[in-house]
């Protein structure tokens, strides 16, 4: 189904009774969704619907024909994926917020949506005065995720930073030469510097300048700390 443009008059031009008009495009494969929509937006003095369509394709056209300020998308577009949509829109319309109105409530799409370039993921189930506001904040930049799907961001963000965190310090453990792997096997055992060094068959003060290098690259103030990480990250079984 090609985009269709409402014929009503005052809807094409940018401006309309005087006042800066959003100008919004929808793409959803239910008609009787599109002319809900197209109802409410008809009653807003600051909107302006310039298209509607069903598939994703005739989405991107549409988006490329009007330059709208907002695409308001469902993410099931007949078969098709409004993620793709969305990534293209991205790449030639990049002034263009795109909008998720969708009724999946997976947290994989809503994280699918916010990583290809959308500002919004709403679910159908909003009041319409929710949707219509939530196109407003989308044009001046807000990002808007239900409540009840916030928890989700929350959660992932946590994983990434444990994640991040779990890979930097893994990168710096590897930094620790054969040699300081050794000393600090020794260290866990409750070693003092000079015993460690009479099993290593070294000085004293070599093995200080080992523990100081092992600290600064486990980032750790204390024995302890460089003991206790030793364990946690399992660098006495692979030594």
């Amino acid at each position: 189904m090609s985009p269709r443009t409402p014929q009503r008059g005052g809807w094409a031009p940018s401006i309309v009774g005087g006042l800066d008009t959003i100008r919004v495009v929808i793409a959803d494969d239910h008609e009787l969704f599109r002319r809900g929509m197209e109802a409410l937006i008809e009653c807003e003095d600051d909107l302006v619907l310039v298209a509607e369509t069903s598939s994703a394709s005739d989405a991107v056209a549409a988006v490329l024909e009007h330059r709208p300020d907002v695409a308001l998308l469902d993410l099931h577009l007949g078969g098709q994926s409004g993620i793709d949509a969305c990534t293209a829109i991205k790449m030639s319309s990049p002034q263009t917020k795109v909008l998720f109105l969708t009724a999946s409530e997976e947290p994989a799409d809503l994280f699918k949506a916010l990583m290809v370039g959308a500002c919004g993921y709403l679910l159908k189930s909003l009041p319409a005065a929710q949707v219509i506001d939530a196109v407003r904040l989308a044009h001046v930049g807000e990002v808007m995720v239900p409540p009840p799907m916030a928890r989700h961001l929350v959660a992932e963000f946590a994983r990434l930073s444990s994640q991040s965190t779990d890979v930097a310090m893994a990168h710096r453990s590897r930094n620790l030469t054969d040699r300081e792997i050794e000393v600090l096997t020794w260290i866990t055992r409750g070693r003092s510097n000079r015993e460690i060094g009479e099993c290593m068959s070294v000085s004293e003060n070599t093995i200080k300048n080992h523990v100081r290098n092992i600290m600064g690259k486990l980032q750790v103030t204390s024995r302890t700390e460089a003991a206790m990480h030793a364990v946690r990250e399992n660098l006495i079984a692979s030594a």
